[in-house]
């Protein structure tokens, strides 16, 4: 006769609390899809009870994320990026007519990125605080070692973390560090010059974590744009599409730049060589390779 699995007492209590949260998440995530979907969402997404809201999801999906990270980590980190911060981003660049440098809208929308920004940092540093992930060496914002103190708590041994717990907690850091990066790169029409650079800082960082990952290079080709004729982003997707884990939208990227530039070189291939500044000369010269890998 086989033996009844015995449960630990308090397992049913902590399933009932991660319902419950769960349940709360969902409910708070209903409430701010009804603001989203108003006539002049863009000036309520800014409002005191918007941004409560917003506060209870992320305290909600950061819970879920410690409470079971196995079975619900990953899908609150989506939650978490997407209906907390990414919905408001891509809500505010569908109306950027409507800021101004400056404005209430401009200085709102910043002070959203910056809280993103100190969210995704303080996640890193929780992470490698509960779970032992050694970042040290590889990222900016690593964990440094705490003085000996009285306090009784003491973080757990990193021989007694589940091994599918620290490999989620790892590939955790590592999508904190793409957030930061796009966070820094919405903000570039703001900041400027300095928020490119601490973008493209963070995306290799996160290469410098995972190497195997291909998300980062795809984000580094769409930062750095039309720079040097295209060249560096075909280059960033090439590589993404050579990575272990490829990011399928990359070949969409390259495929677009590749009949970008081959429109524009049958533009340009109509107008004779020497009517041309000798930097055009040599554009023309590179989209004439680039037609040549193509087909």
């Amino acid at each position: 006769m086989k033996k009844a699995v015995v449960k630990p007492p308090d397992a049913k209590p902590e399933l009932d609390k991660i319902k419950r949260v769960y349940r709360a998440a969902v409910d708070t995530i209903k409430r701010l899809d009804d603001i989203t979907k108003q006539k002049k969402s863009y000036k309520e997404i800014f409002s005191a009870d918007a941004i409560g809201l917003r506060g209870k999801l992320r305290d909600y999906c950061e819970r879920l994320m410690f409470y079971d990270p196995v079975e619900y980590g990953r899908k609150a980190e989506e939650l978490l990026w997407r209906k907390v911060f990414y919905d408001i981003i891509q809500l505010m660049k569908q109306n950027k007519k409507h800021m101004r440098p400056g404005n209430s809208m401009q200085t709102a929308f910043r002070t959203h990125l910056a809280a993103a920004e100190g969210f995704y940092h303080h996640l890193i540093f929780k992470l490698q605080k509960e779970y032992h992930v050694d970042v040290c060496g590889l990222v900016d914002c690593h964990l440094l070692p705490e003085p000996r103190s009285h306090k009784k708590h003491h973080p757990q041994k990193r021989s007694d973390i589940d091994p599918a717990v620290h490999e989620w907690a790892m590939r955790a850091c590592h999508r904190c560090l793409v957030y930061l990066g796009d966070l820094a790169r919405y903000a570039q029409d703001i900041e400027g010059l300095k928020s490119v650079i601490l973008s493209e800082r963070c995306y290799y960082q996160a290469i410098a974590l995972y190497p195997t990952y291909g998300m980062p290079h795809n984000q580094l080709g769409t930062l750095v744009g039309t720079k040097h004729y295209n060249c560096e982003a075909a280059y960033h997707y090439m590589r993404c599409l050579l990575c272990t884990n490829i990011f399928e939208g990359a070949s969409g990227n390259l495929q677009r730049l590749f009949e970008k530039n081959r429109k524009r070189y049958e533009e340009l291939s109509k107008v004779s060589p020497r009517d041309l500044p000798p930097e055009l000369q040599r554009y023309v010269i590179y989209l004439k390779l680039h037609c040549y890998i193509q087909y």
